[in-house]
């Protein structure tokens, strides 16, 4: 049997099931829920993602982001890293990975969510 490894794709983004190709707005004191998604062979999981930006202390784990309560200070470029472990055939393992950001922008009380296509 042949197993090829796939290293993961660049991650994509969505909100809700509306894709996202641009900056992302999100009126300020609401939720932020954002999906970063990859394919390859392993196939990615949920703790295959990690997620850094200003409105996050540290890194988060996870393929959703979530950030409640968003504030003005949480504008700003947010990556998503996918790394998976590549078993080659033939032995060994390799540590593979891929990144995107997105720009989240926090406005005023009198817009809603918004994304461009």
């Amino acid at each position: 049997m042949f197993c090829t490894s796939v290293p993961p794709t660049t991650p994509t983004f969505s909100v809700g099931s509306n894709p996202v190709q641009g900056p992302v707005g999100i009126i300020q004191d609401t939720t932020l829920t954002i999906t970063c998604s990859s394919t390859g062979n392993p196939t990615p999981v949920s703790g295959d993602y990690t997620w850094t930006g200003p409105g996050i202390t540290g890194s988060h784990t996870g393929d959703v982001l979530t950030i409640e309560n968003i504030q003005t200070s949480s504008s700003g470029q947010y990556t998503c890293r996918v790394t998976t472990t590549l078993t080659p055939t033939g032995g060994g393992s390799v540590t593979s990975s891929n990144q995107s950001s997105v720009t989240i922008y926090v406005l005023g009380e009198y817009n809603k969510v918004w994304y461009h296509n």
